[in-house]
């Protein structure tokens, strides 16, 4: 079964393409969990500018100011999309 599965027809190739391509990006994060003062925040990652990264806090910046993140920056930038950061 697992070499069947190997071989795929060359007309679907771009189709296979395509989906993992969208499934990909479907798996990116929209929303980060920030700390904003004593409170716990949603931001979207159309708002973040940047990230700061200071040995082990990372800061999400936005136009409102600099956030604290709860993850470190290397997990960050495995689940953000990399055509924006």
């Amino acid at each position: 079964m697992r070499a069947r599965i190997g071989e795929t027809p060359a007309s679907l190739e771009p189709l296979l393409i395509e989906l993992r391509e969208s499934l990909e990006k479907r798996r990116r994060l929209r929303w980060i969990s920030v700390l904003e003062g004593r409170e716990l925040r949603f931001v979207t990652t159309e708002e973040i500018l940047f990230f700061r990264s200071d040995h082990k806090y990372t800061a999400a910046v936005t136009a409102r100011g600099e956030h604290l993140v709860s993850r470190p920056l290397k997990q960050l930038l495995e689940e953000l999309d990399p055509e924006v950061f």
